[in-house]
């Protein structure tokens, strides 16, 4: 969807578009949930996470 609007955007500024010029996606691997009410744990996983770390830098 997002290269599609890059296209889009190149074609109407007038900006050249070559083949090599295109963006490379790299997708990060990340742990996700197996059902829907799992979402919670990784919220509050992450939440815990973030808190915790910033709790302990100072």
């Amino acid at each position: 969807m997002f290269s599609n609007a890059l296209k889009a955007y190149k074609l109407i500024s007038g900006i050249k578009a070559g083949p090599s010029r295109e963006p490379t996606w790299v997708y990060p691997k990340c742990p996700q949930q197996p059902g829907d009410w799992e979402c919670g744990y990784y919220v509050m996983l992450y939440m815990h996470t973030i808190i915790q770390r910033t709790y302990f830098r100072y």
